[in-house]
């Protein structure tokens, strides 16, 4: 009896894991397809193809590098898009409004418990490798129905090299894996 209890018990633990899996790589291939259709993101490519002087568009690769799952970046658009704010961020941000103020709380209360999982399966190949300049995205484990991405553009040549600013997406998704809502911040780099 207790050996039917084990494997039971087993074959639970291992359905529930497939099932947390595929809504895993629905969140992750929603959130891939909507940067993809983004207006966000062709202007994001025009401006690389600039900047590294492409002849032709960059390809968006997949990066296996980890970004940890973090809604701050995209504070900004959060405070006008949850909480209607009126003011510039600078304005909001800078003088501790209450508003800021509490949207910064609420977030912090949220991932008080949030430990990053840099072991993840993404439901993509990591094409990355080998490329000199393109566009690439890299993706944050799921923490309560959402994700954060990362698309950069790159110029590998005798070292690493980022180019300029990313665009950071912030994803909340229904349990059923839809996107609910989107958030847009980005981050410089030198």
């Amino acid at each position: 009896m207790n050996s039917f209890i084990s494997i039971l018990l087993v074959w639970t633990m291992a359905l529930m894991s497939c099932g947390l899996s595929d809504q895993n790589d629905l969140i992750y291939t929603n959130a891939y397809n909507f940067i993809l259709k983004s207006q966000d993101l062709r202007e994001y490519s025009n401006e690389v193809q600039h900047n590294l002087d492409l002849k032709d568009k960059p390809k968006l690769y997949i990066s296996s590098s980890f970004r940890e799952n973090s809604p701050y970046p995209c504070l900004c658009d959060i405070l006008k898009k949850r909480y209607k704010i009126k003011e510039t961020c600078t304005v909001e941000i800078g003088l501790d409004r209450p508003t800021s103020t509490k949207a910064s709380d609420s977030i912090k209360q949220a991932y008080t418990k949030y430990s990053p999982n840099k072991v993840r399966r993404l439901p993509f190949n990591h094409v990355i490798s080998g490329r000199k300049k393109g566009i690439a995205i890299t993706f944050s484990d799921v923490y309560q129905n959402s994700l954060t991405a990362e698309v950069f553009g790159f110029h590998y040549d005798n070292q690493d090299m980022l180019m300029g600013k990313s665009l950071i997406f912030y994803f909340t998704f229904k349990s059923s894996g839809e996107i609910e809502s989107v958030f847009l911040g980005e981050t410089h780099y030198n």
